[in-house]
């Protein structure tokens, strides 16, 4: 007798455990009244359904506003010098890209001359 009792009372708690995470509802009667259900209706919305926070560490952080206040610094003359060899990287790295694989090192040199000196001017 104790053993049904005791199955019995699982049973109960393993349906009462299956009604709880079934989502409930927010619906709205025809007189405009706020009801609350299991059965999802027209105009349902889920009820303390959380909704994932970002991870503000997983972002990058902008970079905008480090590079702005480097360029601020810097002379119009720098800052023409700047823009050149931002092109100048640029049209270096999709030469470098469109040369079959393994580079050698006097392949890379004027990228690496020409980032080393974009850095030392602080463009960046």
């Amino acid at each position: 007798m104790p053993l049904i009792c005791a199955a019995g009372l699982l049973f109960a708690a393993a349906q009462a455990t299956a009604q709880a995470h079934k989502p409930l509802y927010k619906c709205t009667d025809a007189k405009g009244k706020p009801v609350y259900t299991q059965m999802p209706c027209e105009d349902a919305k889920i009820v303390g359904e959380k909704k994932p926070k970002p991870d503000a560490r997983k972002e990058t952080p902008p970079q905008d506003r480090a590079r702005a206040a480097n360029r601020a610094r810097l002379s119009p003359e720098e800052l023409q010098k700047c823009d050149g060899l931002a092109a100048t990287i640029k049209d270096q790295e999709a030469t470098l890209k469109a040369k079959p694989a393994p580079h050698n090192p006097e392949d890379e040199r004027p990228l690496t001359q020409s980032r080393k000196e974009y850095r030392e001017m602080r463009c960046a």
